[in-house]
C-alpha cells in the first residue's frame, strides 16, 4: 500500500466513524479544538497527523486507535 492509500483509508474511516455517531464535521473539529478544514484534509487523505491527533480523534470517537489502521467491516461499508 502507498502512503497516500494509507492516508486516505484512515481518513475515510474517521469520516465513517465520525458518520456513524451522527457529527458533523464542524461539531468534530470542535470537539478536537481543530479547524474544520484541517478536519476536511484529513478525512480526505489530504494531511498528515501526529500520533497525539489520531489519539484525540480515537478517543471522540470512542474506539481503539488501531481500528484506523486495521481492515474491519468498516471497510467494506466505506467501499460499497
Amino acid at each position: 500500500m502507498r502512503y497516500e492509500e494509507l492516508c486516505l483509508n484512515i481518513g475515510l474511516k474517521i469520516k465513517f466513524f465520525r458518520q456513524q455517531r451522527h457529527m458533523t464535521q464542524a461539531i468534530f473539529a470542535e470537539k478536537l479544538n481543530m479547524d474544520v478544514r484541517y478536519l476536511s484534509d484529513i478525512e480526505r487523505g489530504k494531511k498528515n497527523m501526529t500520533l497525539k491527533t489520531i489519539y484525540k480523534i480515537s478517543s471522540i470517537l470512542n474506539i481503539n486507535p488501531i481500528e484506523l489502521f486495521v481492515y474491519t467491516r468498516a471497510n467494506q461499508e466505506i467501499n460499497d
